[in-house]
């Protein structure tokens, strides 16, 4: 068995496709071999990227402090797929929370998108 030499997992933690989209635009040329991404992805990410990183960063601080206590550290993978596919509706974010909620937070979530000006 092969061990591919100087690649190693440092810390796994979840990112939205804005904020993966401008991680990919900030390495630049320089580091191009070392993080060659296929075309098919960067078409992805733009084609799926419905806000800036900027905007992505401030939704999930505040939806990681309303969805912590109902789901503890599993509050921000939440929080990243809510940015990813942005609901309309509280019907949405039961879905992708996937069990039954108070309707209260379900509501403050769908809040926190109009108030960001996202949907």
């Amino acid at each position: 068995m092969e061990e591919e030499v100087g690649r190693k997992i440092l810390e796994q933690k979840p990112i939205s496709i804005p904020e993966l989209k401008e991680e990919l635009e900030n390495i630049g040329e320089v580091d191009y071999e070392l993080f060659a991404v296929p075309k098919r992805v960067k078409e992805y990410l733009n084609r799926f990227s419905k806000v800036d990183a900027e905007t992505a960063r401030r939704l999930r601080e505040r939806l990681v402090e309303v969805l912590e206590p109902e789901f503890g550290q599993e509050a921000d993978d939440y929080a990243v797929q809510i940015i990813n596919i942005l609901p309309r509706y509280p019907e949405e974010v039961r879905l992708i929370l996937g069990r039954a909620i108070a309707g209260e937070l379900e509501k403050r979530v769908i809040e926190i998108l109009k108030e960001e000006g996202v949907i």
